[in-house]
């Protein structure tokens, strides 16, 4: 799993949505659930998109093989 909480930029044009996550992974499975601050303001930030995003991997139990997957 992987978060995306949009908080490396308060420009807008920065931001990545879910459309964009589609876009640059064409063809990879993959899920994405809304974080329960999706679209609020959190701190100091302004509201904006913020999700999870979910990549089918192999079953591992190797460390080095998810650090590399990941």
């Amino acid at each position: 799993m992987l978060d995306c909480d949009n908080d490396h930029s308060d420009e807008i044009k920065d931001w990545v949505s879910s459309l964009d996550v589609a876009m640059a992974f064409p063809r990879v499975t993959y899920a994405i659930s809304y974080s329960r601050n999706h679209m609020k303001q959190k701190g100091n930030k302004s509201p904006r998109p913020r999700f999870h995003v979910y990549f089918m991997i192999p079953e591992t139990k190797d460390q080095d093989e998810y650090t590399r997957l990941k």
